[in-house]
């Protein structure tokens, strides 16, 4: 066995998990649907316990806590239950006044997923904001929460002539997976041709 064919054997792992993380990034673009399944894939052996009544307890009342980075971790694991009702107040987080709290917010509304549909309307507004580091978090949890009501559909038009590429992406996911609504999708895709 010579030295070339000992580096070739010693490349060979990497160029399996070259192909692989291809592989990963081709299903991802050509199906961006099944990116769930992929995540869960990728987390397995990850998995959190469900949490306890008195830790949730806990954690609410962290949720009045002067520091604000314990409010966030707060929000953060109380999201994990995918139940907003544990989060006292979760409405005026995804207003608050601080960016960084409103995207913890949007954060949970994404981890949390169709249960927090009744906040697609604060989530909107936040769209509307002219702060750009909100608007991908933003354009996530409403693709988190899956179907809109028909008057939220317009939102996600306007958003496909956004100039960032990832929020485009985001949301081509949501008007798919509402589809219903084609008779106000279609015509306004159209004239954006």
């Amino acid at each position: 066995c010579n030295f070339s064919q000992r580096s070739v054997a010693a490349a060979e792992p990497y160029r399996l998990l070259t192909l692989l993380l291809v592989f990963l990034a081709a299903l991802l673009f050509l199906n961006p649907i099944s990116t769930g399944a992929v995540e869960r894939i990728l987390s397995m052996g990850n998995e959190k316990k469900p949490l306890e009544a008195w830790e949730i307890e806990g954690l609410k009342r962290a949720l009045s806590d002067p520091d604000e980075k314990v409010r966030e971790k707060a929000v953060v694991e109380l999201a994990e239950t995918g139940n907003p009702d544990n989060i006292p107040g979760f409405g005026k987080l995804l207003t608050d006044k601080n960016p960084s709290m409103r995207k913890t917010a949007l954060g949970a509304v994404n981890k949390m997923g169709a249960s927090s549909a009744k906040f697609a309307p604060e989530v909107i507004e936040i769209l509307k904001e002219q702060d750009k580091s909100l608007k991908y978090p933003a354009v996530t949890a409403l693709a988190g929460m899956g179907k809109l009501q028909r008057d939220q559909i317009p939102v996600g038009i306007k958003l496909l002539g956004d100039k960032d590429g990832l929020v485009r992406a985001k949301t081509v996911q949501i008007l798919s997976w509402n589809r219903e609504y084609a008779d106000l999708i279609i015509p306004a895709a159209l004239d954006m041709m």
